[in-house]
């Protein structure tokens, strides 16, 4: 409770639905590369990274957005373990449910709150936007 150490152990589940895309990615790629690599003489190791990872980064940037979202908005898990470390989701749900109720009646207040929690993700956005818009065909074989 109120710990870094729990709060990091708590994000780091790596077992979920986002291992269905990563099941998918990989099994869309076709065997003729794993095996020209392996006619070449690479292992196992060198395959994986040097020919499997490279082919689904797009994919591994895009689970990374969309979990780096789900954790700048969490407000409740500030809220209920780290209550003496809040977070800035916490501060606006605080200023926009707890503090000024009626304060927040304005659109302007409430679209103001919500920019400050969107600038984050839209700066890793545009910084990786060609990465994440890239085309996410697995192309390069001729059959």
């Amino acid at each position: 409770y109120d710990e870094w150490l729990g709060y990091y152990i708590q994000r780091c589940h790596c077992i979920s639905v986002y291992y269905f895309v990563f099941q998918a990615a990989f099994r869309a790629i076709p065997m003729s590369y794993s095996e020209a690599a392996y006619m070449d003489g690479a292992g196992r190791y060198t395959v994986m990274f040097r020919v499997c990872i490279p082919l689904v980064k797009t994919i591994m940037a895009t689970v990374f957005l969309i979990f780096f979202v789900q954790i700048w908005n969490d407000y409740n898990t500030s809220i209920l373990y780290m209550p003496s470390h809040p977070s800035l989701a916490y501060g606006v749900f605080y200023v926009c449910i707890q503090a000024a109720p009626r304060a927040m009646d304005h659109i302007t207040y409430k679209m103001a709150a919500s920019m400050v929690l969107f600038i984050p993700t839209l700066t890793l956005f545009v910084c990786f936007h060609k990465r994440l818009m890239q085309n996410l065909s697995m192309g390069g074989l001729k059959e």
